[in-house]
């Protein structure tokens, strides 16, 4: 075969055709963005999403991926989806791979003014599903496929398909996707170039796909061994783009095997990395759970016959795909001219990975999976799929051909809209139960969706049913539709071949302003989210947590079982900007924390942080200390506490740290009343100015009979403590005052008749406090009127002098 017999065969050789298909794909890829960025949710719409958001935005805030913000999960559902590590904190069953690409996601949305950082990171799929069309495109082309062909088919995989449903969602299905096909693609370069180096590269890269797909999943590992036995025993025959078997056998292109030794490089290529992921996996497993070989599915793994799931995945109601993307019944007319056109070798491959994950998918005992649209767990092979279907529209020349195509295509889309414009949770909470509607063509959410739009209920965050009817957010359905405009126009023009947008410099222009609008659509959905009533209740609470908090804080959040769980840790998330590490779960039953898992709480809090924010959802002046609260009163040192309405109280708490106490007094100070300070503990007695002195003091109350004898007031009494200038007379120069009894409210008071009560006072001194010797002094006083109790040993103070605190 002569060199230029060689270069009509290979389309990698058409330079001028490869720049204009790469202006196509990019154009295509942003029109595709547009459309998803147009029809935007702004939430998650299941678990698995919060909870790999939720890595994601840890890792990224301060280097953990772990769930704290999810313990209440735990008991929300049957199934877990995060598991206590061996450090006491909580960490997902899910593979680390899709927190570290939300990660960056997370920072830009934390670190760009006035955005949520949930609703930059929900765009991540949005890019993905549009790179994976974009690519699929020039795949195509270079498979041999007309621009015309593959340009429909990219269209039909973006639009067509659930593909445009998972690219509104935060799951792992459409980046392992992406995965795949680079996998095959990489592969179909590799087999395209014959100098050893350029070999060596595209080896490389798809052992870097392969390394992310196991980053993502665990059982992706299958899939390297499939490449790696490709690589291992396939001729290398170059890549013959649209030539079939029959004309490359014509051509005479049949090299000899290659000796196992010459394939080492190029297996070790493909290979290391996945070898480096993997090890790397067993060490994060290890780190989490303390075994290299935990992942948190092992307490769950269950497998089923592979012809019901098989056939489930394929044909169900409920989780059809040919169903859910109609467009995908081309691919049987695509079988047979895809095994013409491809090498061997290279459609088994191809096969083989379809094949494989559908049966294995089909065998898992939960293959119709949790809530969701179509066939999720298709979704990593689905653009290997469109591979047939692209054949099908290459091959279709006649009317009633096309007519199949389009109609096919106009009906996915119809599917499509039905699955973007509702939620699905809202079907499936009408059902009642979400394990009857896979093969219940009654409970089928196609059907459900159609009824829920035609109420008015829709998914869609610039439009939002009002008390009038549906309403339009003008401030975020404008600048959206004007990228899906400015997308659509320079995907008309490259189909065009418009050289308008051949130059750097105008493709540039066109990013830098789709970009501008992206970020005007995103500023205005984060200022939608905040519109309703408990979010501006919420917003007080946020100000003073993105002020006020500082490194080696933490933020804890009990809640009530009725309470606003997801919704309020997704805002705090969403707005808060500091590195916080967050602990959320429902304080008392049902659903609440368990024992075991208090003091695993316990102990991470009081290992981790230096200063503790404890925000107690939906608490009134009324309601009692929650075992929360009262834990801390007894083992931190609160500096300052708010009530904020209609969110709850927001306290600021010192933790001891692991020093012991600097000194310890034994006072035995009586008051009037029966009153008692038995001891105090000073763990501050040299401070700088700025910091925090903590005292914790220990009191006794008399019993029933003694308070009545006493003369205990019926009114509320607290403690305080103060820190002066001594010989001064001045006032105190810090204080710290805090509840001890009251009889009027027994489930309030922390100290009650005949018991001991040890609270901690934080005393936080001012910034520019002069250096000197300042006293510590103790007491009592009554709620009322203000009015301190005087000492019942005679003394003429008011207080019990503690120690003298030096500021240096």
């Amino acid at each position: 075969m002569t060199n230029g017999e060689r270069r009509m065969m290979n389309p990698l050789s058409e330079t001028g055709d490869k720049r204009q298909t790469g202006r196509l794909a990019l154009w295509l890829g942003l029109f595709l963005f547009s459309v998803y960025l147009f029809s935007f949710s702004g939430k998650f719409h299941v678990v698995d999403e919060l909870m790999v958001f939720t890595a994601g935005h840890n890792l990224a805030q301060y280097g953990r991926p772990d769930v704290n913000q999810l313990i209440w999960t735990n008991h929300w559902q049957e199934v877990q989806s995060a598991f206590w590590g061996v450090d006491n904190q909580l960490y997902t069953k899910k593979a680390p791979g899709f927190a570290l690409a939300v990660a960056p996601f997370v920072w830009l949305g934390h670190t760009l003014p006035g955005l949520n950082a949930v609703h930059v990171s929900l765009l991540l799929n949005a890019v993905v599903t549009a790179l994976t069309a974009a690519l699929l495109l020039v795949w195509l082309v270079e498979l041999g496929f007309s621009r015309r062909a593959a340009l429909v088919a990219a269209l039909m995989y973006g639009l067509g398909t659930i593909a445009w449903i998972y690219a509104r969602m935060l799951w792992e299905p459409p980046l392992t996707a992406l995965m795949f096909l680079l996998t095959v693609w990489s592969l179909r370069r590799f087999d395209a170039v014959d100098a050893p180096r350029a070999r060596l590269g595209w080896a490389a890269l798809t052992g870097l796909a392969l390394a992310v797909n196991l980053l993502l999943r665990f059982e992706m590992a299958v899939a390297a061994g499939m490449v790696g036995l490709y690589l291992g025993v396939k001729r290398p025959t170059p890549f013959r783009g649209q030539a079939t078997n029959d004309q490359r056998r014509m051509a005479g292109d049949q090299r000899p095997a290659m000796p196992f030794r010459n394939r080492l490089p190029v297996l070790a290529a493909a290979l290391t990395p996945v070898a480096m992921v993997g090890l790397g996996l067993l060490y994060f497993n290890y780190v989490r759970f303390g075994s290299p070989f935990e992942t948190g599915y092992s307490r769950e793994f269950s497998l089923i016959p592979p012809w019901i799931g098989g056939y489930g995945l394929l044909f169900s109601p409920g989780r059809g795909l040919f169903i859910y993307s109609p467009v995908m019944a081309l691919l049987f007319f695509g079988l047979r001219p895809a095994w013409r056109r491809l090498p061997r070798p290279y459609f088994l491959l191809i096969a083989g990975l379809c094949l494989f994950y559908w049966l294995f998918y089909g065998s898992w005992f939960a293959w119709g999976g949790t809530w969701g649209w179509g066939p999720r767990f298709l979704m990593p092979i689905l653009p290997l799929l469109m591979l047939f279907v692209a054949e099908t529209v290459q091959n279709s020349v006649r009317k009633a051909q096309w007519l199949l195509v389009w109609g096919l295509f106009a009906a996915s889309l119809f599917v499509n809209i039905l699955g973007v414009a509702v939620d699905f949770n809202e079907h499936y909470l009408r059902l009642g139960r979400n394990d009857n509607f896979v093969f219940n063509w009654s409970a089928m959410p196609l059907l459900g969706h159609w009824r829920i739009l035609r109420e008015g209920l829709v998914d869609i965050l610039w439009l939002r049913p009002g008390p009038d009817g549906l309403t339009v957010d003008w401030a975020i359905f404008l600048p959206s539709l004007l990228v899906v405009g400015l997308t659509a126009l320079g995907l008309a023009l490259a189909v065009r071949r418009s050289r308008r947008l051949a130059s750097p410099l105008g493709v540039l222009l066109s990013l830098v302003v789709v970009a501008g609008a992206v970020f005007v659509t995103q500023r205005a959905t984060a200022r939608a989210a905040l519109a309703d009533d408990q979010s501006q209740a919420d917003l007080p609470v946020l100000n003073l947590l993105n002020t006020q908090s500082r490194p080696g804080d933490l933020l804890l959040v009990p809640m009530p079982p009725y309470g606003d769980v997801q919704e309020v840790t997704t805002r705090l998330m969403s707005y808060l900007h500091r590195p916080v590490p967050t602990y959320a779960w429902i304080e008392s039953e049902p659903r609440a924390i368990q024992p075991d898992e208090r003091e695993r709480l316990r102990q991470a809090v009081l290992s981790g942080g230096r200063r503790v924010w404890l925000l107690e959802r939906w608490l009134s002046p009324l309601d009692p200390p929650t075992p929360t609260a009262a834990w801390l009163n007894r083992e931190a040192f609160p500096v300052a506490s708010r009530w904020f309405d209609h969110s709850g109280r927001l306290t600021l708490f010192v933790l001891p740290g692991q020093s012991p106490a600097a000194a310890v007094l034994p006072v035995e100070a009586g008051f009037s009343g029966g009153l008692s300070l038995v001891e105090a503990a000073v763990l501050d007695t040299a401070v700088t100015p700025g910091a925090v002195v903590r005292v914790r003091l220990t009191w006794q109350a008399p019993s029933v009979e003694g308070a009545a004898s006493a003369g205990l007031p019926n009114d509320s009494v607290l403690g305080f403590v103060h820190l002066v200038q001594t010989g001064s007379g001045g006032g105190p120069v810090a204080q710290n005052d805090r509840l001890l009894v009251d009889l009027q409210n027994f489930r309030q008071s922390p100290l009650l008749p005949g018991q001991k009560a040890v609270q901690g006072y934080g005393l936080q001194l001012p910034d520019d406090l002069p250096p000197g010797r300042y006293a510590l002094i103790a007491g009592l006083y009554l709620g009322s009127s203000g009015q301190r109790l005087a000492r019942s040993d005679g003394s003429p103070d008011d207080f019990v002098y503690l120690m003298d605190v030096v500021v240096e």
